[in-house]
This record gives structure tokens, C-alpha cells and sequence, in this order.
């Protein structure tokens, strides 16, 4: 298991405020904070304020939130395509039922 660590208070404390509702984070690997950090950004850019879950098992790192209605806002469109080109096959992302998925599995 990588070296874990978990330093994403600010981010969170600011998505937060803006209306993204988070438990307390578990432990995050080090090399995994941009990608909670890019999918909890997303999370409040495309779906608004409601709710996001954080886990991490032994196999991956799963960020999740619902999805409500179809998002007008559009971004840059690099932050997930520029992890996937990190991560490769390790990154999947998607809509999975009523929620957007973005997981991560550990090497």
C-alpha cells in the first residue's frame, strides 16, 4: 500500500463552503490527492451543492456524487483527460446509475 497522507484540508474547507456536503476525508495517498482533488471540484462544478463520498479500501479510491439534471457548465475539459493520461488504465470515471464515478486503483 503507498505511503498515505492526507493534506486536502483547504480544498475541502472551501467546497464546503460553497455548498458541497463531505464527510471527514479517510487517509489519502499522497499520489492520489489530485485526483479527490479534481473529482471534488468537479462534483460541486457540474452538480452543485449536495453531497460527495470519499472511500479507499485495499484496492482503489473511489470519489462519488449524484448527479442532478445535466450540467450547463462547461470546463477546460484537461482535468480528468490530463489524470487519465497519469494514471492510464488505473483511472475510470463515468456515470454509474444515478451517480458520476471517478475511481483510481492503487498500483
Amino acid at each position: 500500500m503507498p505511503d498515505r497522507g492526507t493534506d486536502l484540508s483547504e480544498l475541502v474547507e472551501r467546497l464546503r463552503l460553497a455548498g458541497l456536503v463531505l464527510d471527514d476525508l479517510p487517509e489519502i495517498p499522497k499520489w492520489a490527492h489530485r485526483v479527490v482533488a479534481e473529482a471534488l471540484t468537479n462534483a460541486l462544478r457540474h452538480a452543485g451543492p449536495g453531497k460527495a463520498t470519499v472511500v479507499v479500501n485495499d484496492v482503489y479510491l473511489e470519489v462519488r456524487n449524484r448527479i442532478r439534471g445535466l450540467s450547463t457548465r462547461r470546463g477546460a475539459g484537461y482535468g480528468l483527460s490530463s489524470l487519465e493520461r497519469h494514471f492510464g488504465s488505473r483511472l475510470v470515471y463515468g456515470r454509474r446509475g444515478l451517480h458520476w464515478v471517478v475511481r483510481v486503483y492503487f498500483p
